[in-house]
């Protein structure tokens, strides 16, 4: 009978060592914290012949007051700050550009190719000048009866940037939308080229005059005018806010 005890309570013991060694198991494997995986460590060239390159051109077009790929073919005055900022950075460079403006288009219905500009202001617009656009353009449509449209537009600065790798593209776009400019993206992206877009999103178009007839007020042409007007001024000081961060940021 002793013997059966003693052989029992060793049975019991050995079972409650080997549930606590597996249960110490289990608790470790919960615990066990993963190993790191080694990765490999890649190592991007810093140096860009075709980035190289396109910036040399522009700095040089720039100084030289030359062309580039803007609708007006050099860059606007009022921009030019602006410009010379970024390209002052070793990992920008501008590829066109534009400081804002207020244009009066006409529109084909027939074509959508056939547009013409019948005023284009870069500067603040005067009402007056705006309405003669308008009263010639009724005249001069009057008796043609060709189907189309005479549009206001006020369009906000942009500027489309280079950057040498998708890194600093990103920390600049992050840098516009800080301070409100939400409309800043990255266009394109290749192996050789990032493209960036700064743009601002005030936008303004509406619809002046239709076949000859002109469809709005004088009083609301001035309206229209003069918040065109507003608008424009306070993108130019965002993007001035812009381009003194840019300045500080990088090298």
């Amino acid at each position: 009978y002793q013997r059966r005890v003693r052989g029992a309570d060793v049975a019991k013991e050995y079972y409650i060592n080997m549930q606590k060694q597996e249960e110490g198991k289990i608790y470790q494997k919960k615990n066990k914290k993963p190993k790191k995986k080694k990765g490999k460590i890649i190592v991007y060239e810093d140096t860009n012949p075709s980035f190289e390159q396109g910036k040399q051109t522009v700095v040089s077009n720039l100084i030289n007051n030359q062309d580039d790929n803007s609708r007006a073919g050099k860059p606007d005055p009022q921009i030019l700050a602006f410009l010379n900022t970024v390209n002052s950075k070793k990992d920008f460079y501008t590829t066109s550009s534009c400081a804002g403006r207020l244009i009066l288009v006409k529109t084909s219905d027939l074509d959508k190719y056939d547009v013409d500009w019948l005023y284009v202001s870069h500067e603040l617009s005067e009402p007056d000048a705006v309405t003669e656009a308008l009263k010639k353009y009724s005249e001069n449509e009057a008796n043609l009866k060709k189907p189309n449209e005479l549009w206001l537009k006020m369009e906000a600065p942009i500027v489309a940037v280079c950057a040498r790798n998708l890194c600093e593209g990103l920390k600049m776009i992050n840098l516009a939308k800080k301070i409100g400019l939400k409309n800043c993206s990255v266009r394109s992206a290749t192996p050789l080229k990032i493209m960036l877009a700064l743009l601002d999103c005030p936008r303004i178009e509406t619809l002046l005059a239709k076949d000859g007839k002109v469809l709005v007020h004088q009083d609301f042409m001035r309206y229209i005018v003069h918040s065109s007007n507003e608008k424009l001024t306070k993108s130019r000081e965002r993007m001035e806010v812009l381009r003194k961060l840019i300045d500080e940021n990088f090298l």
